[in-house]
């Protein structure tokens, strides 16, 4: 869910790489609840950004997406105390000849996971468990045998889907979704939605981005306090982490910025700055690198 609370999304790194649920609130409760870069001057590449991957929501019906790109070597070099189980954390759904120091970025997208970096995708998906390859647009997917799990390569990206049990759709489903979306063949959300666009003025500029946004359709069903998509933007060092969030609510007449601001006082954040556009409220605060990026979240 969407979450008002004072600290952030507190993500958590573990669910964020697992993939995080859809499921959002729409009562308004202040509760918990669930271009391309040249290299060496030779080659150009892809960059992994999360807002070419990541599909809008009424494509599987969904009520929300969530969404998070990462840099993982900024991650790494913060050196968070729990830094082993985090790289164990990252791999162990692949294969243990996947190390983390070789993963570049991270996106996540729905239920999907999306890596790439100095590993070969097709070299850790032959050490798995899975079934004969069946190409889709460029990529050979394999189910993983025993479980619900799709994972795919080009050779470049290495994507796992995982929907949750509840979910209308499978995971070959999504990733087929997730290809398409990528090669500009399917709705993006970055396109789609005018919720995400009242977030996305300005450029990110952080090691991490969080995106939660709803539906259009299901976010005419909110309460005018809740809160129907949220943008964070995190810099992570080992001192700290400094955050930007913005938050866009149903309605201007359900913020009370006095208590918003009030929340954030007493916990456990050093708020920095509260300010309020129309329906948009952004918060940027600092809090602990480790409690930010708590597996444990």
């Amino acid at each position: 869910m969407l979450r008002a609370t004072a600290g952030g999304t507190s993500v958590g790194l573990l669910a964020a790489l697992a993939g995080c649920s859809d499921e959002t609130s729409t009562d308004g409760e202040n509760g918990d609840g669930d271009d391309e870069a040249e290299t060496d001057g030779e080659t150009e590449t892809d960059v992994l950004e999360y807002t070419d991957w990541t599909y809008d929501p009424s494509e599987l019906s969904r009520d929300s997406i969530v969404a998070m790109e990462m840099d993982l070597n900024a991650l790494l070099e913060a050196e968070p105390s729990y830094a082993e189980e985090f790289r164990s954390d990252l791999t162990e759904r692949y294969h243990e000849s996947l190390e983390a120091e070789d993963i570049d970025a991270v996106v996540n997208a729905g239920n999907a996971e999306i890596l790439t970096g100095s590993f070969d995708p097709g070299a850790i998906i032959d050490e798995m468990s899975v079934s004969e390859a069946e190409g889709y647009a460029g990529f050979d997917l394999y189910d993983e045998e025993e479980s619900s799990v799709t994972v795919a390569t080009d050779g470049e990206y290495l994507i796992r889907s995982e929907p949750s049990a509840y979910q209308s759709f499978d995971a070959r489903e999504e990733i087929e979704l997730l290809i398409d979306t990528n090669a500009g063949d399917a709705a993006r959300l970055a396109d789609e939605s005018d919720l995400f666009a009242q977030l996305s003025d300005g450029d990110a500029d952080g090691d991490m981005e969080f995106v939660h946004v709803q539906s259009e359709s299901f976010a005419e069903s909110a309460s005018d306090d809740a809160v129907v998509a949220r943008r964070e933007t995190a810099t992570v060092e080992s001192s700290g982490t400094t955050i930007e969030q913005r938050d866009l609510y149903k309605s201007e007449a359900g913020i009370d910025l006095d208590e918003i601001e009030s929340q954030y006082q007493s916990a456990d954040v050093e708020l920095d700055d509260i300010s309020r556009d129309g329906r948009l409220v952004t918060i940027v605060f600092e809090m602990s690198t480790d409690e930010y990026l708590n597996t444990g979240s």
